[in-house]
């Protein structure tokens, strides 16, 4: 099997975890290459070859400029990649490369395999951009795929009823979590912290988020809940693991709210996980996602999680359930707490909680609380993250290519 893989970087985020654990756990025999928009500072073990395109990652990856940039030149080197090394298969993460694989994939005996891991429909309700470019792309290009792979029945849902694509090119597969690697760094990894920095990671104080610093992991309401916490426990410490162009907006926020001492921001680690076993919550406040493989992680390390209702991953996660309503306050769920879903909107610093950001406060600060309870809620978090060990996921991803492919 000659495998392509598209996607930008390697370097932090969801798809790039994802990537790793499927190259690292396919058949030795296959020939993967790895096409990448910046190969620098990759982060993430792979196999395979890497293939750079040449569009290196600059402070604002997310401007329409840098977007256009990097899908035309996509075009222009996948088209001639394909023709030339006449691979099986490509598979594309996130929504530009799904549509660069496609354009790229007509006239060509290279099947396309696309990968959806989020929910478009609620994507479009808070992004203009998904509103107006990416989700009329999905109507008019993805029924052209060969297949594609939802990461849960919800999203598989999603594209059936919303965007007319054919029920029968979609495979669900949900994203794996490496319990063995998890193990060993959360065992056995030294990030040799001096006495000052190990403060910050304690396992009665400690909330820790991870993400891309984006409107959409919504870590803006998850600032501005955590006044509410330290009015409640002034010795709670925030920890924020990730990169992206809100960072300043962060700082802002933070030296607004006078909480320097308070809150650090850490730049995205891929041993992260060490650092949520070192916590006491690992909060996921996303305003929509896919199934959240941040969270999935947390929960392999034994952590209490709490997540607001993102549609669609949190529930079934935390919850053990799906229900078409949302959560209107706080769910004790079966294997963690999930609260309201956030709004979305950008408030202003000085404005007042709304009921979101209080529920997400008001959950952080019951956790804190009750020993007991976090305790009970990393035992189960753990026991529901086995589920998704990537032994079984990764053999249902070699099943579903080699049977897209033949």
């Amino acid at each position: 099997m000659r495998l392509a893989i598209l996607t930008s970087h390697l370097k932090e985020g969801g798809a790039a975890g994802i990537i790793s654990s499927i190259t690292c756990g396919l058949p030795e025999s296959w020939d993967i290459s790895i096409i990448l928009n910046d190969s620098s500072d990759i982060v993430f073990p792979y196999k395979g070859r890497i293939v750079d395109i040449g569009v290196k990652h600059g402070s604002n990856t997310e401007s329409v400029w840098y977007q256009l940039r990097a899908f035309l030149k996509r075009i222009i080197v996948v088209s001639k990649l394909k023709r030339e090394q006449r691979f099986d298969c490509c598979i594309s993460y996130m929504d530009s490369a799904n549509v660069a694989n496609i354009i790229t994939g007509f006239g060509k005996n290279c099947k396309t395999i696309l990968n959806v891991i989020c929910n478009m429909s609620v994507a479009a309700e808070q992004s203009w951009k998904y509103r107006l470019i990416i989700n009329p792309l999905i109507r008019l290009l993805y029924n052209k795929s060969d297949g594609i792979i939802a990461q849960t029945h919800k999203i598989r849902d999603d594209l059936i009823e919303n965007y007319r694509i054919d029920a029968s090119k979609i495979h669900v597969n949900y994203s794996s979590v490496d319990i063995k690697r998890i193990d060993e760094i959360c065992s056995e990894y030294n990030p040799m912290l001096s006495a000052a920095e190990m403060k910050w990671f304690d396992k009665e104080k400690t909330i820790i988020t991870a993400g891309r610093f984006v409107h959409q992991k919504g870590h803006i309401h998850l600032l501005r809940s955590f006044r509410r916490v330290l009015d409640a426990i002034p010795d709670a410490r925030l920890v924020i693991f990730g990169m992206g162009e809100l960072r300043e907006n962060y700082e802002s926020i933070i030296r607004y709210y006078g909480m320097e001492n308070s809150v650090l921001i850490h730049a995205f680690d891929p041993y992260y996980t060490w650092y949520i076993s070192h916590s006491a919550l690992f909060c996921f406040p996303s305003i929509f996602e896919g199934f959240g493989i941040a969270l999935q992680e947390a929960m392999a390390t034994g952590t209490t999680c709490i997540a607001t209702d993102y549609r669609y991953g949190a529930r079934e996660l935390l919850d053990g359930a799906e229900s078409a309503d949302y959560i209107d306050n706080i769910k004790l769920g079966e294997y963690g707490v999930v609260t309201r879903r956030l709004s979305g909107l950008t408030p202003e610093t000085d404005a007042q909680l709304d009921d979101s950001e209080k529920a997400l406060a008001d959950g952080i600060i019951m956790l804190l609380e009750n020993d007991g309870l976090r305790k009970e809620y990393g035992q189960k978090a753990r026991i529901k993250a086995e589920q998704y060990d990537k032994n079984g996921i990764i053999s249902q991803w070699q099943t579903i290519i080699e049977s897209i492919v033949q």
